[in-house]
């Protein structure tokens, strides 16, 4: 268990700052808000993570026409997915939304 909070932890910190300055551009300017936003986003993800993958296995062990390891892995799959969608918006619209920068005149149409 604790190991598992570690490497959430590590790869909360490693997202943060890769989203903060590569995928997003948001400079060099840091604040408490926006990082415990970005926080609250990814144990967001986080819930939503297991709760779709558990779902989906669950759907799936109803029906059992799959095998067991299929259906876990298409759960995580899923799950996987869902959470990739939840963060990227949370991250764009809700943490990083002040500090993108607008896209200069002689590149828009």
């Amino acid at each position: 268990m604790m190991c598992k909070a570690a490497s959430f932890l590590v790869a909360v910190i490693q997202s943060y700052f890769l989203n903060k300055y590569w995928v997003f551009r948001a400079g060099s300017r840091r604040n408490m808000e926006e990082t415990a936003r970005f926080f609250t986003v990814s144990v967001a993800g986080f819930v939503i993570n297991i709760a779709t993958s558990s779902l989906v296995f669950a759907g799936l062990s109803a029906a059992s026409l799959v095998d067991f390891r299929l259906k876990a892995n298409i759960g995580a799959l899923i799950g996987t997915l869902a959470v990739l969608t939840w963060n990227y918006i949370g991250y764009k619209f809700f943490v990083f939304k002040a500090a993108a920068k607008p896209v200069p005149a002689r590149f828009s149409k």
